[in-house]
């Protein structure tokens, strides 16, 4: 039902302008109410996986943000929806790193997605984030 993909779109929207509003309770909330409201295979669900992992590596509840990275790669591997996917890859790899798990593939990972997406702009950005926090060039 077409209504029904545009009052989850809203309530992102929403949620995004509460996140930037420093409400980030009710943003977390939105956002869990969202997931829960759609199928795996929904175009919204790595998204929304992304957002959340975010959001839970923000309060450093790294085992929660793996979670959803890793729920989400495998949502869009199993649905061949690869939109997102070097995202959540890098968002694992933070996760990972919170957790003093191996890292590093993951990060690797997303900026392999990058190169094969053609995604220039994310590329450099997660290079340039992983530099400032890591403080070091992984990739050549």
């Amino acid at each position: 039902f077409p209504y029904t993909t545009l009052f989850r779109s809203l309530l992102m929207n929403i949620a995004f302008i509460l996140n930037r509003l420093n409400d980030k309770g009710k943003y977390l909330e939105i956002i869990e109410f969202c997931i829960n409201a759609v199928d795996t295979d929904d175009k919204l669900y790595p998204k929304l996986c992304y957002n959340l992992a975010g959001a839970y590596t923000r309060n450093k509840n790294f085992q929660r943000a793996l979670y959803f990275s890793n729920i989400g790669i495998k949502s869009c591997q199993e649905n061949r929806n690869f939109n997102g996917l070097s995202l959540l890859y890098y968002g694992k790899g933070m996760a990972e790193y919170g957790l003093n798990k191996e890292y590093i593939e993951s990060l690797k990972t997303s900026i392999f997605l990058c190169k094969a997406f053609g995604q220039t702009k994310l590329e450099n950005t997660i290079i340039n984030n992983c530099k400032n926090f890591f403080g070091f060039n992984f990739i050549d």
